[in-house]
């Protein structure tokens, strides 16, 4: 209660207003950081001027920098601690661009550079709404005087899965309270859905070039060895546990069809709903590759690069997104950005729609994702919340079109209701304590008997900007 006579959690209705009108005020501003880190476009482990863009307007507005975290160079961490500091809200900034994803802000394919790197996943929205909010709770927390931190992650490597789990690993989310994030999609909505297990790992077969015509029993082919991995682990997959997703490329085959290849790789993507469907694929996995070594007499090593726990869900934490993102309201779009985005849409191959752009808001439960986060570990350590926003349906993540959005006018509005569903939610967290009882009482429960323990080895260090060099080499 304040000199007034007046609660705290009476004092949050105003504070959100506040809040929120500072981010429709610096909201050009906002947008042009977004556009820059968009036209930056860098691949993971590669963001040197996004994350400094990033870090560098977080301290503009008073937040404490640190950089290279766990060992990362692209990695930061961002913070504004007001007395006691507790409690402590982070807040999750990616900005990794995708190999190959190039594509101006026109609605057919048309890359910027044939080949480039591109937004296609929406992470110069996702960075700089995080941002965005950290800067709206931190006045929050300046005009209330409340103690409290909030802390803004700078996580390179998404599209690896990589700079939350090296993160987790070191405990740099241990002592949150709550952690939130927001992710462009299909739809506006609270998402309290699980997602897969991960392990990223790449096999380097060896084994002795020729001329293959003159004298073959010289030859051990190493992409051959590196292709019956790949037959042997999708006969396998048939009798691994169900719902397991084995994913894979060649980043090495060789030079030219008349040297054998002594060396080549193979890269896996392993996924599971469950721990231990993961860790049997993976196995088996393991084994295919030792017999593809022994059957074309090449050695072979592995370069473990991570592994992720699918998201925890919380449902609490879940409806409070929710409730705050119906007090804010989905964006809304004119005639002008929905031809655009039907246009998309036909270039897809998709039928022009009245609403081609989801106008409702939902709450996520009861299903699982298919796809992996490197999110997933911080969930089973402290309660993390998810929004999504809504592109125009049917656009595919990860291709032409969603970079194209990322830099038009549809995204900006999805990102500044991303910013404001976090700004408000942040403030119930610190001023609703009973709010936050809940949230966190149904983590332990989720989590009773559970020890976190991280999927990579001690011993293995991130990957650095030279292994995207160098599988990226050819395309751009």
């Amino acid at each position: 209660m304040n000199k007034k006579g007046i609660t705290i959690e009476e004092n949050t209705p105003e504070l959100k207003k506040t809040a929120l009108e500072w981010l429709d005020k610096n909201r050009r501003t906002l947008i042009k950081l977004s556009n820059k880190i968009w036209e930056y476009a860098e691949v993971g482990m590669q963001e040197e001027k996004s994350a400094k863009a990033l870090h560098n307007w977080l301290r503009k507005n008073g937040f404490y920098i640190r950089t290279g975290i766990s060992g990362m160079p692209t990695a930061f961490l961002a913070e504004f601690s007001r007395g006691s500091g507790s409690p402590v809200i982070g807040l999750l900034a990616e900005y990794d661009a995708l190999p190959g994803n190039s594509n101006k802000k026109v609605p057919r394919h048309e890359p910027l550079k044939e080949g480039g790197p591109g937004h296609g996943c929406g992470h110069n929205l996702i960075g700089v709404g995080a941002a965005a909010a950290a800067v709206a709770i931190k006045k929050s927390i300046e005009k209330l005087k409340i103690n409290a931190t909030v802390r803004v992650y700078g996580t390179p490597g998404e599209e690896l899965l990589v700079g939350k789990v090296f993160m987790a690993r070191d405990g740099l989310f241990d002592d949150c309270d709550v952690i939130l994030t927001s992710h462009p999609g299909d739809i506006n909505a609270a998402s309290a859905i699980p997602c897969y297990f991960f392990i990223s790992t790449e096999f380097t077969f060896f084994g002795e070039s020729c001329h293959l015509p003159s004298m073959p029993e010289i030859g051990r082919n190493a992409l051959d060895a590196a292709q019956l991995a790949i037959i042997s682990t999708n006969m396998r997959n048939k009798h691994m546990k169900k719902d397991t997703i084995i994913e894979y490329v060649i980043p090495d085959g060789g030079f030219q069809p008349n040297v054998v290849p002594d060396v080549s790789k193979v890269w896996f993507f392993v996924r599971h709903r469950e721990l231990s469907g993961l860790k049997d694929a993976y196995k088996k996995v393991i084994e295919s590759v030792r017999g593809a070594a022994i059957s074309t007499g090449t050695t072979w090593q592995e370069k473990f690069i991570t592994g992720c726990y699918g998201y925890l869900p919380n449902d609490r934490l879940a409806k409070l997104i929710y409730d705050n993102a119906m007090m804010i309201g989905p964006p809304t779009f004119t005639n002008k950005e929905k031809h655009f985005a039907n246009e998309i849409r036909k270039n897809y191959g998709f039928t022009e729609a009245n609403e081609p752009i989801h106008k409702e808001i939902d709450l996520l439960r009861g299903i699982m994702g298919t796809y992996s986060q490197d999110d997933g570990d911080a969930s089973w350590i402290n309660p993390l919340g998810k929004l999504k926003y809504a592109f125009p349906r049917d656009i595919p993540v990860h291709g032409w079109g969603f970079t194209a959005l990322s830099g038009t006018s549809i995204g900006h509005k999805g990102m500044m209701f991303a910013a404001k569903t976090i700004t408000a939610t942040g403030i119930d967290i610190l001023m609703r304590q009973d709010v936050l009882k809940e949230i966190k009482n149904e983590h332990k429960g989720r989590t009773k008997g559970f020890k976190y323990a991280c999927l990579v080895p001690p011993n293995i260090k991130p990957i650095t900007r030279d292994f995207m060099k160098y599988h990226v080499k050819t395309r751009w």
